[in-house]
Parts: structure tokens; sequence; C-alpha cells
């Protein structure tokens, strides 16, 4: 398969690799992060352990109670491969793993586990169970993701590689266009012989830009009256945040604009700094 959309903790846990890991290189990537379906896996541990805040202490309890009672930790996942290699990173070694195939956060309640690995979003199902997660024990954050797999894995033809750069420069213009409008408006000039370089030295772009506003275009145009005069005017267009919207235009219109046009954007396509290069080098590996 060349590419797919799922959690990153599911291909995580298929590849038994870690972010950062030496393994991760020749593994499915994320080539595009969606933003949804966030989460974080973690190591809770009963909040009845007020001694128990690190990794380090974790490894203290699980030794001390194989020593004693020759008994290992249970540890309730169904992240087996991530629990042991985070596991072996942190120096835990007195453990077993207890699978879970749901309801994870009630084992140590319900006596099958000791401590959990599992997911979690907002932590209040963690809490809701007395568990607590450990401040060092965050494994990965997770979304849901565009993963593509290198070349070597699944070779990429002509008609794929093109089809994969359009969903990935589809998302880019759409993520470079939210909340972001366009704004028209016409403010007056002094006269018609100004360029348009000292018709924004009006301060008008310098205001623009101090509210968020980009890509600010001007230039002067001589409109004409029912009655035959000329009306020089300052055609300005720009995109602006939509947060600032209100902003603008009220300061466009104390200064002369009849009316502010605004236009939501739905798509930005940009010849540089887009995602695809570098998710080609990924996939080729050069």
């Amino acid at each position: 398969m060349h590419a797919g959309i799922t959690g990153e903790d599911v291909i995580a846990e298929e590849t038994g690799a870690l972010p950062g890991s030496a393994d991760e290189a020749a593994q499915p990537f994320a080539a595009l992060r969606l933003g949804f379906g966030r989460a974080r896996l973690v190591v809770a541990v009963p909040s009845a352990w007020i001694d128990v805040t690190r990794m380090a202490d974790l490894a203290d309890v699980a030794r001390d109670m194989f020593r004693r009672t020759r008994r290992r930790l249970r540890v309730a996942t169904k992240y087996e491969r991530l629990t042991r290699s985070f596991f072996a990173q942190s120096r835990l070694r007195d453990y077993r793993i207890v699978p879970s195939a749901g309801a994870t956060e009630a084992a140590p309640a319900t006596g099958l586990a000791d401590i959990i690995v599992d997911i979690t979003t907002t932590g209040a199902t963690l809490a809701a169970n007395h568990l607590k997660t450990l401040s060092d024990g965050e494994m990965l954050a997770s979304q849901a993701s565009l993963f593509v797999t290198p070349s070597a894995r699944a070779p990429f033809g002509p008609r794929a590689l093109a089809a994969l750069r359009e969903i990935i420069d589809r998302a880019d213009a759409r993520r470079a266009a939210k909340g972001l409008s366009v704004i028209d408006a016409a403010l007056p000039a002094a006269d018609t012989a100004k360029t348009e370089e000292t018709a924004l030295m009006s301060g008008h772009r310098k205001k623009l830009e101090a509210l968020g506003c980009t890509g600010i275009e001007a230039f002067t145009r001589v409109m004409g009256s029912a009655r035959g005069e000329t009306n020089p005017m300052i055609k300005l267009r720009a995109e602006c945040p939509d947060a600032r919207i209100y902003a603008v235009a009220h300061y466009l219109t104390s200064n002369g604009a009849q009316e502010v046009r605004v236009q939501a954007l739905d798509a930005v396509y940009r010849a540089q700094g887009t995602t695809f290069p570098g998710v080609l080098r990924r996939i080729t590996g050069r």
C-alpha cells in the first residue's frame, strides 16, 4: 500500500517504532498531520501512589515488588510493542504485559493489572478511574495523519506519485487558506498622479500589516461621477486574518472607504514552501 489515513499510534504500534528511533526511517511516515483525532499514549498509575511521579520511580516500585514477592508489575495495554520499547528506554524490566482489548483504564480497579498504558485525550477518564499520568510517561502524541510508505517497500510509479502530489497540494492549499479572507476596498486619493508606492506610503500599508494582513496590493484608479467629475481612488486588496476583519473594515471605513468587501478563501496554492518536495525525498531516500 502506498498511502492511507490512520492514527499515529496505530502505525507506531504496528511497526514498534517510537518517534526518533532508528527503526522509524524505514517505516510508513506521516506526510500530513490532519489536525483531528488528537490523543496521547501515556503510562498511568493509581493516584494513591503518591510517591510515584516519574518513570524512574515506577522502575523502583517494579524492582522492589519483584524482590519482595517474586511477582512482576502487571501492565494492562493493547500497545504491547510500544510499551516494551518505551520501558526498555526507561530501564524498567520487572513487569509483564496483560493484554487488554478494551476498558483498559478499569484494569487496576478490578485487580487485573497494577498500572496501564493507554491512549487519552483530556485525561478525564483516567481521573474518573483514580489514575494519574507520570510526568515523563508520555510515549507519543498522536493524531490522524496521511501515512506514506517509502519507495523501498512500495515502489511508486508516475501515476501514484501524481495522485499523491495532488492530495498533498490540495491539503496544503486548504491549510494555507484556513482563517484567511480577502478584503477589497476603495479609498480616496489626493490626486491621480500618485504612483502605487506613493499612495501606499499614506500609511494604509503599515496599518494593514500591523493588523496582520499580507499580500497587500494597491493601485490608483480614476472613477467618474454622474456629473462628469473625476474621483481618484486607491483600490486596495489584501489577505487578512478572519479574527481581524472587523478591525480592518473599521479602519478602512473610517478613512473614506464606502464599503469593504470580504470573501473567505477556500484554498491558496503556492509555488514555494509546500510539503510535497520533502515527502518525495522521504519516499525515494534521496
